[in-house]
């Protein structure tokens, strides 16, 4: 990471900056750069073959973060059928684990004609969770796989380590977790799609620790119906669920792509369940939304959702035109459109130079908004590609002049499938890169360390130059802010903020 401050100690370190401020003029403008991570991988990338990769589809579909700052990736690749579980740990350096299974990856052949992992989360014991589809028949069912902290199959998970859960109580014929997610009290939802009748539905499904299905989610329905839910979003086609989360107050949000009553096309949508699995009726009136033309001209499919710290939820994915842009919809915590943020509601932009799509979401300890996914850059195929928006929707500029960042992994092509930002502040990307087969790879970034202290894209010795002054004099709390007039397009204007962008940015320890 690009650190100004060099090796030098704190004070030093500001007083030099301070130097440097007063050296300039009084206004300069500043652009962040996301250079990266040489502490993590080799030069900031990690990517390896797991299995004889034969198919460009396969490699890593999830990420998660450990307490500890280890990386979690899962997906599908090849072992002894024709697709398998297939799990990554890396260290906080960004190396193989060998705590894990002895190398650092296992592949599990967990179905007997194939089974492919799309989600993965880590309980606060360690386990590791990962969900999918298996194929010991002709079709796929909804899969869930836990491993010890060790990288074996834990069979206390349902003797085998292994459940897998058919939907046939509500006609569907095969289902897909395509998110996963574990509750405070440490029971897995697992949410994807299930076909009905050659209807697409959103499914889901809760899990107690020992894998049984939870009896008391949907507790109404038959009893072959309990522990699960399937609903269908649009009453007029398919709904496919993509993401999931738990809210704090347990109740559950999927989110997805639906066909519309009103408008033509595939339309953002979402549903909110009660903790016991019934539709909340304070979301959007009736625990359902599908996102009108009106509302979002462009709100093609949500591939992404985020919770933020006010209840309110982010919604990412890509727009109906072609070529495709990253979007960003933000609902209020009641489920209807948010249209104090961006333009009515929604963000869209162009990343690289054709069809793009955000595949994750999330935000800054300053508010900033970032969406990773995939973009074409023109020159080798699919990238990693980085969208930052302001707290309030607006394209935040300061992000390398315009507010996007596009990373060629590979010569072939580098699809995002999760991001995350780690409590350090660095940006880490996971998914997989085909040059030769598919491969799991990850690149972590770290925010290059700026003089413009409160984040609106300028340098000021009013503000900036004020703020280390005091900072450099051991000032702490209120004490730095208090009589500074910020720029009204200021993003850290409180000291944890501050604090916070001078420690994960620079490396400086402060009190707070």
């Amino acid at each position: 990471m690009n650190n100004f401050f060099g090796a030098y100690g704190t004070g030093t370190r500001l007083a030099c900056a301070f130097a440097a401020l007063i050296a300039m003029p009084l206004s300069a403008t500043h652009a962040d750069t996301l250079s990266r991570d040489a502490t993590f991988g080799s030069n900031g990338l990690f990517k390896t073959e797991i299995g004889p990769h034969t198919d460009s589809f396969k490699g890593a579909y999830g990420m998660a973060l450990q307490a500890d700052g280890k990386v979690v990736l899962a997906g599908v690749c090849n072992g002894a059928a024709e697709s398998d579980f297939c799990v990554v740990r890396l260290t906080a350096a960004g190396q193989f684990d060998t705590t894990f299974n002895g190398t650092g990856s296992v592949i599990s052949p967990v179905a007997v004609v194939g089974a492919y992992g799309r989600a993965v989360a880590v309980q606060a014991d360690g386990k590791i969770v990962v969900a999918g589809a298996c194929a010991d028949v002709e079709f796929d069912q909804l899969c869930v796989v836990r491993y010890t902290a060790a990288g074996a199959l834990d069979t206390s998970f349902n003797s085998t380590g292994r459940v897998v859960t058919t939907f046939a109580s509500s006609g569907a014929e095969t289902s897909v977790a395509n998110a996963v997610a574990i509750q405070s009290d440490q029971k897995i939802v697992a949410g994807g799609v299930c076909n009905v009748g050659g209807n697409l539905m959103f499914c889901i499904a809760r899990y107690n620790s020992d894998g049984s299905l939870d009896q008391s989610f949907n507790a109404s329905a038959p009893p072959d119906g309990r522990g699960m839910r399937v609903t269908a979003v649009s009453t007029t086609g398919s709904s496919t669920a993509n993401a999931i989360l738990v809210q704090p107050d347990q109740k559950i949000v999927q989110v997805g792509a639906c066909n519309s009553a009103t408008s033509s096309g595939i339309r953002m949508c979402a549903l909110r369940l009660n903790p016991d699995g019934s539709l909340d009726s304070t979301f959007n009136g009736a625990g359902l939304l599908v996102v009108a033309s009106g509302d979002c001209s462009v709100c093609s499919e949500a591939r992404a959702v985020y919770l933020q710290p006010d209840g309110r939820l982010l919604l990412a994915g890509a727009s109906s035109e072609v070529p495709s842009r990253f979007v960003a919809l933000r609902l209020t915590a009641s489920g209807g459109v948010d249209s104090t943020f961006a333009s009515g509601g929604a963000a869209a932009a162009t990343v690289g130079i054709g069809f793009a799509t955000a595949f994750a979401v999330t935000q800054q300890v300053d508010g900033r908004i970032v969406l990773a996914g995939t973009c074409v850059d023109g020159t080798t195929g699919n990238d990693f590609c980085v969208l930052r928006l302001k707290a309030d929707g607006s394209l935040d500029l300061s992000l390398g002049g315009t507010g996007r960042h596009v990373t060629a992994v590979t010569t072939g092509a580098d699809n995002v499938r999760a991001a995350l930002i780690q409590p350090d502040g660095k940006l880490l990307l996971g998914g997989y890169c085909s040059l030769e087969g598919a491969t799991f790879c990850a690149v972590r970034y770290g925010l290059s360390c700026t003089m413009d202290v409160d984040g609106d894209g300028s340098v000021l010795s009013t503000s900036d130059a004020l703020i280390l002054t005091r900072v450099s004099l051991g000032m702490t709390g209120n004490a730095v802010i208090n009589g500074i007039n910020f720029p009204a397009a200021a993003t850290r204007r409180t000291w944890t903020a501050i604090r916070d962008h001078l420690a994960n940015t620079c490396g400086m320890a402060l009190a707070p």
